[in-house]
């Protein structure tokens, strides 16, 4: 961080490292470090929540302007995690221990589902190029709106981005349904122009 910045850094620091275990557990978040360092930085610098947060933002745009690689990386690790399927549920509510412990095991295949849904969607947009002739029309808004959904959130958060698959879990079900089925009937069925045709 830059010079004006250094109070707030060594704070956030100090912070990260004593609750290190604690905040992994919460996602790894910045968010996180915040809620632990964030009273102590209001004293250091006599502000309140709100200008503090303006200087929390510029202090973050100065370091992804002086650390694009870092950015970068992190950009890409929070995309990866968009992918990797959330479980939010809170244990210590669940007063049966036969429920939680149903919750916990039962989880597993559910997971297991969705991440290979999560694989295919991935593996069909990336061979989009090559198989869009094939595709309804329809698949194209829809794909556009998943991926945008991944990359915005990666761009402005690092933590628990899984969370923010939640709202597209359904329309990536929807696409890779639907595109499974029509290139199911495109290459059963192929049409007489077509080199799997034979003709």
């Amino acid at each position: 961080a830059r010079p004006e910045y250094v109070t707030i850094k060594d704070i956030y620091i100090k912070h990260r490292n004593a609750h290190r275990e604690l905040i992994a557990l919460m996602g790894d978040s910045p968010a996180c470090v915040l809620g632990f360092s964030g009273e102590e930085m209001k004293r250091a610098t006599g502000m309140t929540w709100v200008p503090l947060s303006g200087v929390l933002q510029k202090m973050s745009i100065r370091l992804f302007m002086d650390h694009p690689f870092w950015y970068a990386r992190s950009v890409m690790k929070a995309w990866l995690n968009f992918w990797r399927v959330p479980f939010i549920y809170y244990p210590e509510l669940i007063q049966a221990d036969w429920v939680r412990h149903a919750l916990s095991w039962g989880w597993i295949p559910f997971k297991l589902i969705w991440v290979g849904i999560n694989i295919v969607f991935v593996a069909l947009i990336t061979a989009y190029p090559w198989i869009r002739a094939r595709l309804p029309a329809a698949l194209f808004p829809i794909a556009m709106i998943i991926l945008a959904s991944s990359i915005l959130q990666a761009l402005l958060e690092y933590g628990e981005n899984s969370r923010y698959a939640i709202p597209t879990m359904p329309l990536v079900l929807i696409y890779v349904f639907s595109a499974t089925i029509a290139l199911k009937r495109h290459y059963d069925c192929p049409t007489p122009n077509h080199p799997s045709s034979g003709i």
